[in-house]
This record gives C-alpha cells, structure tokens and sequence, in this order.
C-alpha cells in the first residue's frame, strides 16, 4: 500500500510541477457513509463516519486531499456488550475542472481503516480484536465556492475495501457507492 501511495504521489507532482500557479490550501469536513468489519457477525457493516481533510490545490487543474476520520460506537444486549472503534487515514489525488465558481473533482481515494473491536459476554470472558483495512477507489464531485475561503460540496465514490478477517481461511472483500457531503475553508 506504502508503494502504491508513493507512487501515485510522485507521477501527480511530476505531471504539475510544470503548472503551479499559485497554491491553495485549507481545512474541510465530510459526513458520509463508509463500511467496516464486524468480526462478531463476519459481515461489512455501513457506518456514518465524518473525516476532516486538508485538501491542497496544487494548481488550476489538481488537488490532493489527505483525510483523518474518527467513528466509534457501542452495543449492549441481556448477554454482551460491544464496543468498536475506527480510524480512518487516507489520500485523495484529484484532476479538477474549474467552471466559474463551481470546481468539479475526479480522481482516487485510497487509505487504511484501523478498527478495534473489545466484546464482553456475560459470564464467559471478554475478546478484543484489531485489524487493518485497505480501501482504493475512483471518486468524483464538485465544490462552489461561496468565496474565496469557503465552499461546499457533494462527492461520489466506488469504494473496494479488504477486509482484514484474522482468518487465513476466510476473506472479505466489499464494493459499494459513498456519497459525502464536504465544508471547506482555505486561508491561502
């Protein structure tokens, strides 16, 4: 994953190196969908995760947008109890297409998902799980800016996650749609 990223990295800022204008960087905010694991049940579930970005508008024509998103939810019954925890890191490489004050985006977005999951089940024991996730995926969308520093928007992705089971004999993969709404605000 650490060579695909890099990668990536380098062919974008080799292919813009030549176009910087002038660069714009800000801080923004998302609330989506995003799925997960759940050991207990060994099936992806959807969650509402919110991520903050740092997206970098290298030049008129790409972006990159590095992401950190949080989640963590608990479930108790007569029997058990369950508590998970997600976090969320990864990276956007965007082509965008400025159309006034609208900025229409496409690209990828690829990361890792780090979940925690603690059971306790009344009168046989505790578990505590942790696995990796690995997620890739074309996204596409569009932000208006309402002025220079602020804008929002609406992105779409195809997500392809694989799911770390713990199992050498049972894997988990998962393709599903996201819609995300962003806020945004750059200071440059």
């Amino acid at each position: 994953m650490k060579t695909i990223i890099t990668l990536l990295f380098v062919l974008i800022l080799t292919g813009i190196s030549h176009s910087q204008d002038k660069k714009k960087v800000g801080l923004g905010m998302s609330i989506g969908t995003t799925t997960f694991y759940a050991a207990a049940n060994q099936t992806p579930t959807r969650l509402v995760f919110t991520s903050i970005y740092l997206p970098i508008h290298i030049s008129d024509k790409f972006k990159i947008e590095p992401e950190l998103g949080f989640t963590h939810y608990t479930a108790s019954s007569d029997y058990s109890d369950q508590s998970n925890t997600g976090i969320k890191f990864g990276i956007g490489f965007f082509g965008k297409k400025p159309i006034e004050q609208t900025h229409v985006y496409y690209g990828v977005r690829l990361g890792i998902i780090r979940e925690s999951e603690d059971y306790s089940y009344d009168g046989y024991g505790s578990d505590k799980e942790k696995s990796t996730h690995k997620f890739i995926g074309p996204a596409f969308g569009a932000e208006h800016f309402f002025s220079p520093a602020f804008s929002f928007g609406g992105e779409t992705q195809f997500i392809y996650t694989i799911f770390d089971t713990g199992s050498s004999s049972f894997d988990l993969n998962s393709l599903d749609n996201r819609v995300h709404l962003f806020l945004r605000w750059y200071w440059n």
